[in-house]
């Protein structure tokens, strides 16, 4: 491996870490010993709904949360299939989205022009803001692998990649939340003057 890939692999190895810690952090700080959820005991209403399409994804679907099926479908997978597992595996899914969404900011920072210290900052001003304690503090929603996508997506743009891997993205994004189609318009703004209209749109 060259130089730059050794500087590289290891920025993300510290993005990861400042994420984890972050995450920890945070788990710590909005932690509240009387509260101990169960299956029939969750934050919000959003979650139930969410949880019960993780325990049956071909069967249970429900406006507007219907559509919505990347996160219970990779939670149903991640607790192999059993109803009983699903509430650790929705705490593992969105902890390892949002460490994936701070690694790939820090990727889209860097690629941006940002020192490695600046994006590492920013990893960590990602990991500690309010609404990531919020998704901390509330891990049954889908809200954390949507930010995965959406930062997947800046950073495929920003990287140049091609049609196959941008519509890739934006398929998974709306399947995973329909305002992620508001995310879409980037790739055309981004591209329309480096590639002219026509290639843009």
């Amino acid at each position: 491996m060259t130089a730059a890939g050794d500087s590289r692999l290891r920025g993300i190895v510290l993005a990861g870490l400042v994420a984890a810690a972050s995450l920890a952090f945070q788990a710590w700080r909005t932690r509240d010993p009387h509260l101990s959820y169960s299956r029939f005991d969750l934050p919000a209403f959003d979650a139930y709904v969410y949880v019960a399409m993780a325990e049956e994804p071909r069967f249970f679907t429900v406006a507007p949360w219907g559509c919505r099926v990347v996160t219970p479908g990779l939670v149903h997978l991640a607790a192999g299939g059993r109803p009983t597992g699903v509430l650790r595996a929705f705490r593992l899914v969105n902890s390892t989205a949002l460490v994936g969404a701070a690694v790939l900011l820090w990727l889209f920072q860097r690629r941006l022009g940002l020192a490695p210290l600046a994006a590492l900052a920013g990893v960590g001003a990602f990991a500690l803001s309010p609404p990531v304690a919020e998704l901390v503090r509330n891990p049954y929603l889908t809200d954390p692998v949507v930010v995965a996508l959406e930062t997947a997506l800046l950073l495929a743009v920003e990287a140049g990649a091609g049609l196959p891997a941008l519509a890739l993205l934006g398929a998974l994004g709306a399947l995973a939340k329909e305002s992620f189609l508001l995310l879409v318009p980037v790739v055309y703004l981004a591209r329309r003057s480096r590639d002219g209209e026509g290639r843009a749109l």
